[in-house]
């Protein structure tokens, strides 16, 4: 018999963890999925990326092999809940031999950026789910988005016009218009 233990510290499986899990969807994405894009649409805004940043984007959702994909926004608006679980991931990661929560933390400026790129990732996966026909989709794009814009508050000007020019050009787009 294999133990959940086993499982939990086994960071093969945190990749297929699934996303949005209690929503509607047509197409289930993964943790790994969701990772890869979270670091291309890094690399379209910002260029390459710093080892630190790779290394936080890589391992950002691990966790979640443990507590699941709690649905966008229930973190954000629930504190309390956002620090244990965040903890609960950061210790999942460390068992599975990730990157130690004692270790050195990710520049706040850059945890940030890759916060956006989080956002804008699932706001792309809203889209591309609204022109399949979902309607459900829909707050998902409008509560990425509206999280996105105020975030950016926090970044410089020149950041905050690369991003813009990131969501403007997809939006400009077909099939991610906004």
């Amino acid at each position: 018999m294999v133990k959940r233990e086993l499982i939990n510290q086994n960071a093969r499986f945190a990749g297929q963890v699934e996303r949005y899990h209690t929503w509607p969807v047509h197409r289930r994405q993964s943790i790994g999925e969701h990772t890869w894009q979270v670091m291309r649409i890094w690399w379209q805004i910002w260029g390459p990326l710093p080892e630190g940043v790779s290394t936080y984007l890589l391992w950002h959702d691990a966790g979640e092999q443990v507590v699941g994909d709690p649905p966008f926004p229930l973190k954000a608006n629930n504190l309390e809940l956002k620090l244990t679980l965040d903890h609960l991931e950061a210790e999942a990661v460390d068992a599975m031999g990730g990157p130690s929560i004692k270790g050195p933390p990710t520049p706040t400026y850059d945890r940030q950026r890759a916060k956006i790129c989080d956002l804008l990732e699932m706001w792309e996966f809203g889209i591309c789910e609204l022109g399949m026909g979902n309607d459900y989709a829909k707050p998902i794009i409008s509560g990425t988005l509206t999280a996105v814009r105020k975030l950016l508050t926090q970044l410089s000007g020149a950041d905050q016009k690369l991003v813009e020019a990131y969501v403007h050009k997809l939006s400009m787009r077909g099939a991610f218009k906004t």
